[in-house]
């Protein structure tokens, strides 16, 4: 396959977390036209309990107009580091620390949208207070990983970072790679 060059780019929508822009290309003679949507990268945190249990966290999410059971996730802010804004979220979020933490990966989270999104494995946790945005109505729970697995396929969780994060975790602790 041949790579595409970049003509130009015009930004046509910016926010805190999105932009939109409108790019042009040059692939093999042929011109055409992108919207390319670039999400500020993020992080997604399982914080694991002595007892093999996660925390899950449940948010009133307004665009669905409902609440969601999701793991601890959040933005990174501007060049912060990833192991900064995981131990950040899951302070801010589930008033918890954690002793251990360790990369599971790093993954592109769409085909379609320039956004990437680093996993966390939190462990050696101590709870604490949280430090919840302003429009943040969070609470947690911690269930053991097998149960958190049948959230996943029953569709109590249905938001696929989560879905993809809880399911990728259960994988490599069964063959023993974390």
């Amino acid at each position: 396959m041949s790579k595409s060059r970049i003509i130009s780019k015009d930004i046509v929508f910016q926010s805190k977390t999105f932009r939109i822009e409108k790019t042009k290309y040059n692939r093999e003679g042929k011109i055409f036209i992108k919207d390319i949507i670039i999400r500020s990268p993020h992080v997604i945190i399982i914080p694991l309990t002595d007892n093999n249990e996660i925390y899950l966290a449940s948010e009133f999410r307004d665009i669905y107009q409902e609440e969601k059971l999701e793991l601890i996730a959040g933005y990174m802010e501007d060049d912060e580091d990833p192991l900064d804004a995981a131990k950040r979220e899951l302070k801010e979020e589930g008033g918890l620390t954690a002793g251990k933490w360790t990369l599971l990966g790093t993954k592109h989270t769409s085909a379609n949208m320039d956004s990437k999104v680093h996993i966390f494995l939190a462990e050696e946790i101590k709870e604490g207070g949280q430090t919840l945005d302003e429009d943040e109505q969070i609470s947690l729970t911690k269930v053991p990983l097998g149960v958190a697995v049948d959230k996943v396929v029953n569709g109590e969780i249905d938001i696929f970072s989560y879905i993809a994060t809880i399911l990728l975790f259960d994988k490599l602790k069964k063959e023993d790679r974390v």
